[in-house]
């Protein structure tokens, strides 16, 4: 009967919650938060190494301007390929808080405001993105992962637009579970994409003639860290969604999984704030 109490928030059938169920998903919840944050640190890093390649590669012609590289020539904005990250990111967040928002019984009004922090995420303006693809301008090594992130984006897109008209919290939870394959796509397409974001992270390195490339070591830990990350994210979410669809024998596997992504995430947020700390100080 417990295990049938606990079933019950995460489906989405109650408005009520037990402390356990709850904390469980809390603790993972506050987790994915620390990596996300580190991720985003991550990003910045990106975004500065992106725009300066981008500018060694094309400099800017003297007497001319072109609007559609306006985030290349400013440091206020992400340039387009970090943005595109930075973007399935946040998108994967937002899916976090549905879920939380289920497992801890928001009413169905509160649920919809959440998803449509969802939508803003994937459905914000790609259209430069997609004319400095197009024109062979965005660093190569990015240029592919860009294009499958952007296509995830707009795929999750329609399926965010259709689920702002849901009323109810059962609605909710059917939505959560077609979400699911294009979450952890993005995840997927994230993690491969650490390989074209590690030779812009190191380009100047590899390029100077004075440099002792100290920081290689240090930018392949920080991404290896950004990549446990994403996975001990994708193994949470299949156990969340093992506990949407399951009857309530499989609870308790699920909830200890939450527990030990948890941890995993944790860790990696840990070890990633060390060595972007070791990036800053060599």
């Amino acid at each position: 009967m417990a295990a049938v109490v606990l079933l019950l928030p995460i489906l989405g059938l109650s408005a009520c919650t037990t402390y356990r169920g709850l904390a469980e998903f809390d603790a993972y919840r506050s987790a994915f938060d620390k990596s996300y944050e580190t991720g985003n640190a991550v990003l910045d890093l990106l975004a500065q190494k992106e725009r300066s390649l981008y500018l060694k590669t094309y400099p800017p012609q003297a007497l001319a301007f072109d609007p559609d590289l306006a985030s290349y020539y400013v440091d206020t904005v992400d340039p387009p390929s970090t943005a595109v990250f930075r973007r399935s990111l946040t998108t994967v967040k937002a899916y976090n808080d549905v879920l939380y928002g289920l497992a801890s019984g928001e009413a169905a009004e509160a649920l919809s405001a959440r998803l449509l922090g969802l939508g803003t995420s994937v459905t914000a303006a790609g259209r430069e993105t997609r004319e400095l693809l197009a024109g062979g301008v965005m660093p190569k090594a990015a240029a592919s992962t860009v294009r499958t992130l952007d296509a995830r984006l707009s795929a999750a897109g329609e399926l965010v637009t259709f689920a702002l008209k849901y009323k109810s919290r059962a609605d909710f939870r059917r939505f959560a579970l077609d979400y699911h394959d294009e979450c952890q796509q993005i995840l997927l397409t994230l993690r491969e994409g650490a390989r074209d974001v590690f030779p812009i992270l190191t380009a100047e390195e590899v390029d100077s003639i004075t440099s002792d490339m100290k920081k290689i070591p240090i930018y392949r830990k920080l991404l290896s860290d950004w990549v446990l990350s994403i996975d001990a994210t994708i193994v949470a979410l299949e156990r969340v969604n093992a506990a949407l669809k399951a009857d309530a024998s499989a609870l308790d596997a699920s909830i200890a999984g939450l527990t030990r992504s948890a941890i995993e995430l944790e860790a990696a947020a840990g070890a990633a704030r060390k060595h972007i700390a070791e990036l800053a100080a060599n």
